[in-house]
């Protein structure tokens, strides 16, 4: 009786063993499995989200009392909170521009097709005013809509 109840000790031991080896390997090696490497996740870098902006001269060339009165476009028009690439073009063939949205200034655009890109980071959902700039005055302006 002696004999069996050291071989079932023995059995009892063993399978503690096995089933603390497998916790291991379910803890920390097949999260691992599934995980990239410090590498691959270092060089992947998030999508380009782009915001399209054009600015055309508005009222088919007529002049405020300041100077040409322009309008801003947006594609997309509603957008999340982020950071985005915003492209602006501008479309007048009369003068070059600058556009500043959110406390970002591009550089000068000019005209036929001048063309500035920036990088805009919207915190908190709202209306965020764009405002073309002419060489002393404000050329026009845009809206657009950031949700969460």
């Amino acid at each position: 009786m002696n004999h069996s109840f050291k071989r079932l000790r023995k059995t009892h031991v063993q399978g503690a063993i096995l089933c603390a080896a497998a916790t291991m390997t379910a803890l920390f090696v097949a999260p691992a499995i599934g995980s990239r490497s410090a590498v691959e996740a270092g060089s992947a870098k998030a999508p380009a989200v782009k915001i399209k902006v054009g600015i055309r001269l508005a009222g088919g060339g007529v002049q405020a009392r300041n100077g040409p009165t322009v309008q801003i476009f947006f594609t997309p028009k509603v957008v999340n909170v982020g950071t985005y690439t915003v492209v602006a073009r501008n479309y007048d063939s009369i003068e070059g521009h600058y556009l500043s949205i959110n406390g970002v200034t591009s550089r000068w655009m000019g005209p036929e097709r001048g063309t500035a890109v920036m990088k805009v980071t919207f915190k908190r959902p709202g209306l965020y005013t764009a405002t073309v700039h002419l060489d002393a005055f404000s050329g026009g302006s845009g809206y657009l809509k950031v949700v969460k």
